[in-house]
Protein backbone atom coordinates (compact mmCIF):
# COMPACT_ATOMS: atom_id res chain seq x y z
CA UNK A 1 0.00 0.00 0.00
CA UNK A 2 3.09 2.15 1.36
CA UNK A 3 4.06 1.69 -2.69
CA UNK A 4 0.89 2.81 -4.22
CA UNK A 5 0.51 6.01 -2.19
CA UNK A 6 4.16 7.26 -3.18
CA UNK A 7 3.18 7.38 -6.51
CA UNK A 8 0.99 10.38 -6.09
CA UNK A 9 4.32 12.36 -5.48
CA UNK A 10 5.04 12.00 -9.11
CA UNK A 11 4.16 13.77 -12.58
CA UNK A 12 2.68 11.70 -15.28
CA UNK A 13 5.20 12.24 -17.23
CA UNK A 14 7.96 11.02 -14.71
CA UNK A 15 5.84 8.11 -13.92
CA UNK A 16 6.09 7.36 -17.99
CA UNK A 17 9.46 7.78 -17.85
CA UNK A 18 9.87 5.15 -14.84
CA UNK A 19 8.01 2.87 -17.47
CA UNK A 20 10.00 3.60 -20.37
CA UNK A 21 13.22 2.95 -17.96
CA UNK A 22 11.76 -0.14 -16.76
CA UNK A 23 10.54 -1.62 -20.26
CA UNK A 24 14.16 -1.00 -21.32
CA UNK A 25 15.81 -2.38 -18.69
CA UNK A 26 13.74 -5.58 -19.12
CA UNK A 27 14.96 -5.56 -23.01
CA UNK A 28 18.34 -5.18 -22.11
CA UNK A 29 18.75 -8.10 -19.51
CA UNK A 30 16.99 -10.35 -22.03
CA UNK A 31 19.59 -9.43 -24.70
CA UNK A 32 16.73 -7.62 -26.55
CA UNK A 33 16.36 -4.84 -28.67
CA UNK A 34 13.26 -1.90 -28.78
CA UNK A 35 12.36 0.31 -30.85
CA UNK A 36 11.01 3.74 -30.23
CA UNK A 37 8.21 2.45 -31.79
CA UNK A 38 8.02 -0.38 -29.69
CA UNK A 39 7.96 1.54 -26.31
CA UNK A 40 5.65 3.84 -27.83
CA UNK A 41 2.85 1.09 -28.77
CA UNK A 42 3.89 -0.84 -25.06
CA UNK A 43 2.60 2.53 -23.27
CA UNK A 44 -0.12 3.38 -25.84
CA UNK A 45 1.79 7.17 -26.75
CA UNK A 46 3.49 8.28 -29.66
CA UNK A 47 6.65 7.69 -31.03
CA UNK A 48 7.25 11.67 -30.83
CA UNK A 49 6.29 11.03 -27.06
CA UNK A 50 8.65 8.66 -26.16
CA UNK A 51 11.14 10.57 -28.14
CA UNK A 52 10.86 13.51 -26.18
CA UNK A 53 11.28 12.11 -23.05
CA UNK A 54 14.52 10.45 -23.82
CA UNK A 55 15.97 13.90 -24.98
CA UNK A 56 14.88 15.21 -21.81
CA UNK A 57 16.11 12.51 -19.80
CA UNK A 58 19.68 12.85 -21.81
CA UNK A 59 19.66 16.63 -21.15
CA UNK A 60 18.97 15.80 -17.49
CA UNK A 61 21.68 13.60 -17.04
CA UNK A 62 24.20 14.58 -19.28
CA UNK A 63 23.78 10.87 -20.87
CA UNK A 64 25.11 10.64 -24.86
CA UNK A 65 23.98 7.32 -26.63
CA UNK A 66 23.94 5.96 -30.05
CA UNK A 67 21.10 3.22 -29.61
CA UNK A 68 17.41 3.40 -27.02
CA UNK A 69 18.83 0.96 -24.45
CA UNK A 70 21.71 3.23 -23.46
CA UNK A 71 18.73 5.16 -22.49
CA UNK A 72 18.56 3.48 -19.51
CA UNK A 73 22.12 1.76 -19.44
CA UNK A 74 23.70 5.00 -19.16
CA UNK A 75 22.23 6.23 -16.15
CA UNK A 76 18.99 4.18 -14.51
CA UNK A 77 16.02 6.41 -12.86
Amino acid sequence: MGQCLAIWHYSHKELRRFKIARILREAFEQNGVLSQADVAEMLGVSTGTVSKDIIEYQIENQVVSSSINEYYISNEL
